[in-house]
């Protein structure tokens, strides 16, 4: 066992548990194991395809709480999610551990990445899961996604017309911000409204109880017009 596997907490995973139980889905522990299940995974194979840094590997009960509040925003009908940039897959992959029922395209540009993403879809048995070893740009068929979603993949006006031009009329796209996102909707303002899009707003920690969910990151909601 490496050090990176022996330093995971593998126990109660208080934050992803809670941020879980806000979406109201069942079978929570099944879910939170499978979701540990793939954090060591993640442990394990960090440094052979550059999945993530050190620094965030020791923090995956709060990386992954993040990822469940954007399922929060995920409403309708179960239909189609692409994850652009999907890296290690912290979004995307717990996004499909959650919504069993929505399908989730993993879309990666690294060869290595998409591979670690295909062995933790037949690992976990992520029956619902596609992956795609392209860039977003590179994604043919035309609008075919009910949301689009992002995390560390690139800033807003970077990727929101590459998801704008992905989503079905009326769909979404949801960028998950470790930070206060205002200096980059500021800068994307014009993009946005170009790429025929428009900012719905700005959901920001202040669900749960313990250290939040969310805690202190933010997600973007843009609309397709």
């Amino acid at each position: 066992m490496g050090k990176d596997t022996k330093d995971l907490n593998m126990g109660e995973w208080p934050l992803l548990k809670e941020a879980i139980s806000i979406i109201g889905v069942e079978r929570i522990d099944e879910k939170v194991k499978k979701a540990q299940a793939y954090a060591e995974m993640l442990k394990k194979r960090r440094e052979w395809a550059g999945l993530t840094s050190k620094t965030l590997a020791a923090k995956l009960d709060g990386a992954m709480a993040q990822s469940a509040c954007v399922a929060a925003e995920i409403k309708g009908e179960p239909g189609e999610i692409l994850d652009i940039g999907a890296g290690g897959g912290i979004l995307g992959v717990v996004l499909a551990v959650v919504m069993e029922e929505w399908r989730v395209t993993l879309a990666e540009s690294s060869s290595r990445k998409a591979a670690f993403l295909a062995e933790v879809k037949s690992a976990c048995g992520l029956r619902n899961v596609s992956v795609l070893n392209v860039r977003a740009e590179e994604i043919s068929g035309g609008p075919g996604y009910d949301f689009c979603v992002s995390r560390a993949a690139g800033t807003i006006r970077e990727l929101a017309p590459l998801a704008l031009a992905l989503l079905k009329p009326r769909g979404t796209y949801l960028a998950l911000k470790s930070s206060d996102p205002g200096a980059e909707l500021e800068e994307a303002e014009g993009t946005l409204s170009t790429a025929g899009g428009r900012l719905v707003g700005v959901v920001r920690a202040q669900r749960g109880t313990l250290e939040n969910p969310l805690r202190g990151g933010s997600i973007v909601v843009v609309e397709k017009m």
